[in-house]
């Protein structure tokens, strides 16, 4: 029984496990259709909402976290500047008690001592960078000495930090309370300790002011955010000292509850604490910390607005982005939901529309299979497929589909994804059949969904008779559409003298396009009118014997040119001579061929004697066909003397080249041409630079027929290399290798002396005083010195040895392969004695002296070119600045 009877029954492990199992239950529980998306909504939505909102309570414990550690930073930050500035000031303070001379507080002495102890002060005070002032006070409370200059007398008897210092003279340092500056009438504080002489007697006070202002700007530079507070206070009593945002001068009230205080007192000296601010009433996390060993401490307060702004942005982001997924969930387990009830609704249509195609593919007589288009596996297949491949319904079943299909399973799969994707559904396959036949089918295939499962459903027509029928017409229209539309052969159909059908080719070859053609006269193809009716006739006369017309003849092109074609010309049908068909072969390459080969080689001959190389053909056994006139002009020897003796080139070239030339004419003899350049000796004997080519004379067909060479006068480009040369390694003023040839030469030393472990020497020399030459006898006489010099330079040396010009009145000598150090000494002591024979400049007599700096390789290590240059470089300085005119050797250290 098939499918195609029971289609309920078509692939029933299409349900799935998991459904099969969990139906029974939802039955139970009335949920299976009814609830069951509602269900799947909650489960998603409730554990995300309470991921959201753990999320959002770890974000705000960070911030939190955050701000506390911030808040401690700052207080450190804090109390290690005022820690700072307390202690210089306190040592200041300290230092002035202790230093001044008791003398000094007697007001008596004051005038005596003022110039000196006010020196002293205005030294001190820029100790401390918050203090505004340094002052002594006498035992009565008036100001002796400031630091302030300008400052008008002030008595301090009043101030409580005096009385208590007065009371008690052995006292530590005092810090006086908030007070403002009778002076300055700026918030300040005091630092204060006791003047006594050396039986403890109380002479004054020594005072510095500290400028809480400038405390106050230090607590701007620091970000606290938006109604954050740093506060100053005093340990003791907890009062106010300074703060910001500023709440005005303090009024030393005390605060004892201040939990920073209190905190601090209970041993918890560093920390952070959360509290809402008695002052202001804005909820803050504090830092505090005391301020080093003295009685103060700091507090940092961040308002909760300033520290969780970020975090409420993200309270804001991650409950808008939750909303808006909610949100987008709700309407697609609400699409999930209209979906699930308008399938039920059509499932009726489903098994109704399931019935009618049962029906459709049993009753056809087409043939029909259905295929699993994942394994290629037959599903499926009517009693037309049983009857067309010869199989049961049982056996055909039991086959896949590339066990008919004669093609590889890899191409066969292929073509079922391209059906299965709609991308193509009609093939053509070789199917074989339960006989032994194989029968080329034409397959349209159609996917389909059954039961929630892709098939595909193949309609399949035998074309076995219709194909070999196809490819038989084919390959004649193929022949005939080769033939015609071939490029070398134009064809043309004629009747009563116009043209009614031509090939692509025939339009070509004449510069038309076919429809130009098409109707038109053949007149159009020749110049006249009586040589288009004679040439008509001639065509005539022989269709009307059932014969070809064949000639060749000029026809006009469309662009008016006369071009040769051979013209095969017949008739079509016998006895009907008002139509013919012809065919045109292009010659016209052929006949302009042998047109421009007469004119060709009096063309060469022309150009060849009025070229300016020399040009010459020998032929095949040696022998001199042809030699241009300018063989005279390069060489002095006329046409005739080359005719004469063909190798008379061989024997002119210079001697030291013949094996160049000799090598030349050997390797021409494997290879089809070849070049060489060598020097040739002139009638007259001046020797000249030949450029020579040579190429060998082969016909199409392989057929050599001698050489034909070309040669060049390049003598003067050579010359111009030899002086492009000489610039470039040669100091133009006196002949020597320059500073890019001395570096080459230099490198080529060491690189011998390190192989064959010799050794060698490089001195720097400078002329001394030569700027004083050039200033009294001008800079010709200091050119003429130059080339002097260095004629005697290159007279000292070995002609291996290497004297160079560095540049300006510097030369270079490199000394190669000596056998030991005092080699160089010698040749430097040489040099002196030379250069020191006075020079006639501009009929003056000069004298010239130098110093010669030795560097010494491989004595103090290895060193490269530079590195010997520097050493005899610096050794030359060095007998420069001991007096000129000598030698040094480069010692290390």
């Amino acid at each position: 029984m098939s499918a195609f009877d029971h289609p309920r029954m078509i692939w029933p492990n299409q349900v799935g496990l998991f459904e099969k199992l969990l139906w029974p239950v939802m039955d139970v529980l009335s949920l299976r259709r009814k609830y069951r998306y509602q269900i799947y909504f909650l489960a998603i939505v409730l554990p995300f909402l309470a991921l959201v909102i753990y999320q959002i309570q770890i974000s705000y414990h960070r911030a939190k976290d955050s701000a506390s550690t911030n808040a401690k930073n700052l207080s450190l930050v804090i109390e290690s500047r005022i820690a700072r500035d307390f202690e210089a000031a306190e040592h200041v303070v300290a230092t002035m008690a202790r230093e001044i001379d008791p003398k000094a507080m007697n007001i008596g002495y004051a005038e005596k001592f003022r110039p000196k102890v006010t020196a002293w002060l205005k030294s001190y005070v820029y100790a401390v960078s918050s203090a505004s002032a340094l002052r002594y006070f006498d035992v009565h409370g008036d100001r002796l000495y400031t630091s302030y200059a300008g400052e008008s007398a002030v008595n301090i008897s009043d101030r409580l930090f005096f009385r208590k210092l007065k009371q008690n003279p052995s006292a530590s340092i005092v810090y006086s309370e908030v007070l403002v500056g009778r002076y300055t009438g700026r918030a300040s504080m005091y630092i204060a300790k006791s003047v006594v002489d050396a039986d403890g007697l109380f002479l004054g006070v020594a005072v510095t002011a500290i400028d809480l202002t400038a405390i106050q700007d230090d607590f701007k530079k620091l970000f606290v955010g938006h109604r954050g507070v740093i506060a100053l206070r005093r340990l003791d009593d907890g009062a106010l000292v300074v703060d910001y945002p500023s709440s005005g001068v303090s009024d030393n009230k005390p605060f004892l509850a201040s939990p920073a205080r209190v905190a601090i007192l209970g041993d918890d000296l560093t920390g952070s604490m959360e509290m809402i601010s008695p002052v202001d009433g804005v909820k803050r996390i504090y830092g505090y910390r005391p301020i080093g060993y003295m009685p103060f401490f700091v507090v940092v307060g961040l308002a909760d607005a300033y520290y969780l702004k970020e975090w409420y942005g993200d309270v804001l982001m991650i409950g808008g982005c939750s909303l808006l997924f909610v949100a987008i969930l709700s309407m697609i387990f609400f699409a999930l939901a209209r979906s699930e009830r308008r399938r039920s609704e059509s499932e009726a249509d489903l098994r109704l529309s399931e019935e009618r195609f049962r029906l459709l593919i049993q009753k056809n007589h087409a043939v029909i299979l259905q295929i699993d288009p994942a394994s290629g596996q037959i599903t499926d297949a009517n009693a037309a497929a049983c009857h067309f491949y010869g199989w049961t319904h049982q056996e055909l079943c039991s086959k896949r589909i590339d066990e008919i299909n004669t093609l590889s399973p890899e191409l066969i799969k292929q073509e079922r994804l391209l059906a299965l994707e709609e991308k193509r559904n009609y093939f053509i396959f070789p199917h074989r059949l339960a006989n032994g036949d194989t029968r080329t089918v034409e397959v349209h295939s159609t996917p389909l969904n059954m039961n929630d499962r892709a098939i595909l459903v193949s309609i399949v027509h035998d074309v076995t008779d219709r194909v070999r029928d196809e490819v038989q017409i084919e390959k004649l229209l193929a022949e005939q559409k080769a033939i015609i539309d071939s490029d070398l052969v134009g064809i043309v159909k004629v009747s009563y003298r116009h043209i009614v059908w031509v090939n692509t080719a025939f339009a070509r070859m004449l510069g038309y396009e076919s429809h130009e053609l098409i109707g038109s006269p053949i007149r159009i193809l020749h110049q006249t009118e009586s040589e288009s009716l004679s040439f008509s006739a001639s065509v005539k006369e022989q269709v009307a014997r059932n014969a070809y017309f064949r000639t060749t003849a000029q026809l006009l092109r469309k662009d008016g040119v006369l071009s040769w074609f051979d013209v095969n010309v017949g008739p079509i049908t016998p006895g009907v001579i008002h139509e013919s068909i012809g065919a045109l072969v292009d010659v016209n390459a052929r006949m302009n061929f042998e047109s421009a080969l007469i004119e060709s080689e009096e063309r060469f001959r022309i150009i060849a004697d009025y070229t300016y190389d020399w040009e010459y053909w020998q032929g095949v056994h040696g022998d001199m066909m042809y030699v241009s006139p300018a063989c005279e002009r390069v060489s002095g020897y006329a046409q005739a003397d080359f005719y004469a003796h063909p190798d008379l080139l061989g024997s002119i070239i210079h001697q030291e080249d013949k094996k160049l030339y000799d090598d030349h004419k050997q390797h021409l003899l494997t290879v089809p041409e070849s070049d060489v350049i060598f020097r040739i000796i002139r009638k007259d004997g001046e020797i000249r630079w030949i450029a020579h080519g040579c190429r060998k004379v082969v016909t199409d067909d392989g057929r050599y027929l001698g050489l034909r060479s070309n040669d060049r006068d390049i003598t003067d480009l050579k010359k111009a290399e030899q002086r492009a040369r000489e610039l470039a390694f040669f100091d133009q003023l006196t002949g020597l290798p320059n500073r890019r040839m001395l570096m080459d030469r230099l490198e080529q030393g060491l690189s011998q002396a390190k192989r064959f472990h010799r050794a060698m020497a490089v001195m720097f020399i400078d002329l001394d005083r030569f700027k004083q030459v050039n200033d009294r006898l001008g800079h010709e006489a200091g050119d003429d010195l130059l080339k002097e010099v260095a004629r005697r330079l290159a007279g000292c040396v070995r002609a291996a040895d290497t004297v160079a010009r560095s540049g300006g009145d510097e030369f270079v000598v490199v000394l190669t392969e000596i056998q030991n150090p005092n080699d160089a000494i010698l040749v430097a002591a040489k040099i002196l004695q030379i250069i020191q024979i006075p020079v006639c400049l501009v009929g003056q007599m000069v004298d010239v002296s130098m110093s010669i700096g030795i560097a010494l390789y491989p004595e103090g290590g290895q060193d490269d070119a530079n590195a010997l240059m520097r050493k005899a470089d610096t050794a030359m300085y060095a007998i420069k600045g001991s007096g000129r005119n000598g030698y040094r050797v480069f010692e290390a250290g």
